[in-house]
């Protein structure tokens, strides 16, 4: 069902977006995308986690992809914001 509301923006956030930052994101974007827009970075971003993609795997959820971003870098800050990202959450 798809909601009429405004779609909600969620940052998660932590320190090396590896792990649960990115599990986070995933679920909800997969669970709740009618409703919300879920982005992760990280402070200190490193490679995710290998055993989060076989723990995402197992449910369904394909991580292959995904690789940390950091949101502390003016690079990324700037793409953000020129894409007009707005965080509600």
């Amino acid at each position: 069902m798809k909601c009429w509301c405004a779609m909600k923006s969620v940052l998660f956030m932590c320190t090396h977006n590896s792990a649960r930052s990115q599990m986070a994101e995933a679920f909800l974007n997969k669970l709740c995308g009618d409703r919300y827009e879920a982005k992760s970075a990280g402070v200190a971003p490193r490679g995710l986690n290998p055993y989060v993609v076989k723990a995402m795997a197992e449910v369904g959820v394909d991580l292959t992809k995904s690789s940390g971003s950091a949101l502390a870098s003016s690079s990324t800050a700037r793409q953000y914001a020129s894409a007009g990202f707005r965080w509600d959450f």
